[in-house]
């Protein structure tokens, strides 16, 4: 299941356990013989969870379909932000941190045994070089997190 896989949750589930699993369904089928069912969902990360504002099941009268609507919303104040990494923090101890985690990414990513002649292989290279400097960015790197507000 995704939720074990992932650690994704399902907020309709979440929010309406105490209802009837029959209130979950999504799909209605104009073939009266077909059985209700719930096969819409969204999933969260247990961050977006927490900031869950409204999560309901809404039956659409503008549109012509079989599906009920999931309406999911969240607070998004805490949520937009950036996230600026302080190097003119840095001393020499914590480049070297970061340089050996690094080194242990790559090693592990096995990077090195690519074929860099192979022009399919350069994106998928680069990707996995670019998860490496990110991963250790924020396991080594002092981070500031900025709130965007409006002005």
């Amino acid at each position: 299941m995704i939720e074990d896989e992932q650690n994704f949750y399902d907020p309709f589930y979440i929010m309406f356990d105490n209802l009837s699993q029959h209130s979950l369904n999504t799909f209605y089928s104009f073939n009266t013989n077909q059985n209700p069912s719930r096969i819409d969902y969204i999933w969260v990360t247990e961050n977006l969870f927490s900031e869950t504002q409204e999560c309901k099941i809404v039956n659409t009268t503008t549109i012509n379909t079989d599906h009920r609507m999931l309406v999911y919303s969240i607070w998004s104040e805490d949520l937009i932000g950036k996230e600026v990494y302080k190097y003119d923090k840095m001393d020499g101890e914590q480049w070297e941190l970061f340089q050996n985690d690094l080194n242990k990414y790559i090693s592990n990513s096995e990077i090195l045994k690519f074929n860099f002649n192979d022009k399919n292989n350069i994106n998928h290279i680069w990707d996995k070089i670019k998860k490496g400097l990110v991963q250790a960015s924020k396991n080594c790197i002092p981070i500031e997190k900025i709130k965007l507000t409006k002005s």
